[in-house]
């Protein structure tokens, strides 16, 4: 039988092809969804958290669903911030992100979803037109100054956490993380690596932009 299947795809080396294609595929995935080496891959893009009392923590946007509403990623973000503003860690939230495909700014949809689980509206503060991370950080320092705000707990994916940590530093603020965790928003360690390749391709854009600084984090009592 194994005879006959050799000689039926030697004369159709196409199809031989596409077949070893498909079984390669299936081979690879397998390999990165059971051993440890998407999390492996995926380790120099991880930035520790180490949430401390803050001036402010800054959510960044993430995506709008519907008419006005935060995509998953956004609520997320959304939970974790309003733990933290629970927790004390910082008197305002600042949410940021502009207009997203004709919907209402992302900030507003992640901002009425924090208010409805307990984040009081007096403390939220809004930028409403980035539409980049880069952006979120420069539009946002207008708020941040009349905040008086220079230590900042940002929130934002773990994946995306080094890149704006390095921006809201570049900016010349203190900088710590609180990230949703990696293996949310992400249906197997494929979709993971690929969101990583995409993050590192922007680290490099970043880079070459002179966008990004080492992170400036608080001094933390020994």
């Amino acid at each position: 039988m194994a005879a006959l299947i050799k000689q039926w795809l030697a004369r159709r080396p196409f199809l031989a092809g596409i077949l070893c294609g498909v079984v390669g595929f299936i081979a690879v995935k397998k390999i990165i969804n059971e051993t440890p080496m998407a999390d492996w891959l995926v380790s120099p893009l991880l930035v520790i958290d180490a949430a401390e009392r803050a001036d402010a923590i800054v959510v960044l946007g993430a995506g709008v669903v519907g008419s006005c509403e935060p995509n998953q990623n956004g609520v997320r973000r959304v939970l974790l911030a309003a733990r933290k503003y629970r927790e004390g860690l910082a008197p305002v939230v600042i949410f940021t992100g502009g207009m997203a495909d004709g919907n209402c700014p992302i900030s507003t949809a992640m901002a009425n979803l924090g208010r409805e689980i307990g984040i009081p509206a007096s403390a939220i503060r809004l930028e409403q037109t980035s539409r980049s991370t880069w952006e979120n950080g420069q539009l946002s320092v207008p708020l941040l100054q009349q905040e008086g705000a220079k230590r900042l707990l940002l929130v934002t994916d773990r994946l995306h956490m080094l890149r704006a940590a390095g921006v809201f530093s570049r900016l010349g603020f203190q900088v710590e993380s609180a990230s949703v965790p990696i293996y949310e928003g992400h249906a197997d360690n494929v979709s993971m690596l690929a969101s990583a390749v995409r993050e590192v391709a922007a680290l490099t854009y970043y880079h070459l932009r002179h966008r990004l600084s080492p992170l400036t984090p608080f001094a933390h009592p020994h």
